[in-house]
């Protein structure tokens, strides 16, 4: 077996790539085809949610995901290096990635160039036409080793030999354009097949599909559904190992033909049919004060004025709060508003600015280490006639009681 290079050198380089889109670099493609099993990354600022990627060329500039592999936080600062991975590649192929957080090492001058496309394109077999950074390079590198097979009829230790030659090539994965060829022989024993990215067997001869360790999800969704009897503390996603990503929401009904759910090296059923996985888990309200008032204004007119100095006028109307209250006019003049389109822009300002206003509260809950600032909640309080009343917290505060022992924390709510 050989060794596998593809892609730039993992190292601190004088501008980043942000987050948001995905990413191909053109610098040293794959040298041979394989498995890559390491790869290095180099953050600016701490990644989250880092997927990595074998891509080839379709036409021009379109390019096409191979396979790709989900990696997950990255600490900025000093190269990080990942193993125990499992990523198809043939040679020729360029690396690629996709993050929704933080940044990467970037040069902008110096290198191959880098392709990149807005959002994320690095599922296997997404195909789209990328743009070009010319001469730019970015700090992720993966190694791996070449993979050969001998294929043996069962239950017979030598090699399949047809006049002199003997049988060594590799099995690609569905849909690679590779063509095997060895002297004139034909196969007369059936193949080896793995799924893509793995090199296990799943059938050989015509025996039944073996199921002991093998996963069957719902048609679309790439992860383990559930077994065990796990408990949800804290409203939370459910997501398969290494993945920042949701698994599934409300109470998705599993497709005919998947079959049925096996815990790895038993052959028992779990579960079949049209599971429910929890969506939500509530927060106990001990203490809460709410305060929600129509606005001062709903009806916003500014006057401007144009070059020529003739009057311009722009208008914002909030028509819900002028049914539940009346009409409540605010005239406004700005001489420095030069257009109708701008001094509707203004308006429509006023409105929003008043619209912050409209609520507020204060509420008291058990201490809870998932609540973060911004976050939108709805509120249910049927003692002060709260129902599904959505605010978002704009302040955080904790305290500690020593005398009572107690620990109080507080959200200040604001319009969401």
């Amino acid at each position: 077996m050989a060794t596998i290079t593809i892609g730039d050198a993992a190292i601190d380089r004088a501008s980043s790539l942000s987050s948001g889109n995905t990413y191909l670099s053109l610098g040293n493609p794959a040298n041979a085809g394989g498995i890559l099993d390491t790869a290095e990354v180099w953050a600016a600022a701490s990644i989250s949610g880092l997927r990595v990627g074998t891509f080839y060329l379709v036409s021009d500039t379109t390019y096409k995901c191979r396979d790709s592999v989900t990696i997950g936080s990255v600490t900025a600062g000093s190269k990080q290096t990942f193993t125990g991975l499992s990523l198809a590649v043939q040679q020729g192929d360029v690396i690629a990635c996709y993050f929704t957080g933080g940044s990467l090492e970037r040069d902008t001058s110096g290198g191959s160039g880098l392709r990149y496309k807005s959002g994320e394109y690095i599922d296997p077999g997404d195909e789209a036409a990328f743009s070009l950074f010319s001469g730019d390079a970015m700090s992720i590198y993966a190694t791996g080793t070449t993979v050969s097979l001998e294929i043996y009829p069962p239950g017979h230790e030598q090699p399949i030999a047809y006049g002199t030659p003997q049988l060594n090539l590799s099995i690609y994965p569905p849909g690679l354009e590779q063509v095997i060829t060895y002297g004139t022989p034909s196969l007369f024993c059936p193949q080896t097949i793995s799924p893509p990215g793995h090199q296990q067997t799943i059938a050989y001869g015509e025996p039944s599909i073996q199921t002991a360790g093998v996963y069957i999800y719902p048609q679309g969704l790439e992860v383990v559904i559930a077994y065990g009897t796990p408990a949800l503390l804290y409203p939370q996603t459910i997501s398969p190992p290494g993945l920042n990503v949701p698994v599934a929401y409300g109470t998705p009904a599993l497709i005919p033909g998947t079959a049925f759910i096996y815990v790895p090296g038993h052959q028992q059923v779990i579960g079949y049919g049209t599971p429910t996985i929890l969506k939500y888990v509530f927060h106990l309200i001990l203490d809460g004060r709410y305060n929600i008032e129509s606005p001062e204004t709903n009806r916003s007119f500014v006057i401007g004025r144009d070059v020529y100095g003739n009057p311009v006028y722009g208008e914002a109307h909030d028509s819900d709060e002028s049914s539940l209250v009346g009409e409540r006019l605010d005239f406004q003049q700005e001489l420095s508003i030069p257009t109708e389109a701008q001094a509707a822009d203004v308006a429509a300002a006023v409105l929003a600015k008043m619209r912050l206003g409209k609520q507020r509260g204060v509420i008291l809950i058990p201490y809870n280490c998932g609540q973060e600032l911004w976050d939108v909640v709805q509120i249910t309080d049927a003692g002060a006639n709260q129902s599904a009343v959505k605010f978002r917290v704009v302040g955080l505060r904790f305290e500690y009681h020593p005398r009572q022992a107690r620990y109080e924390h507080r959200l200040i709510l604001g319009a969401p």
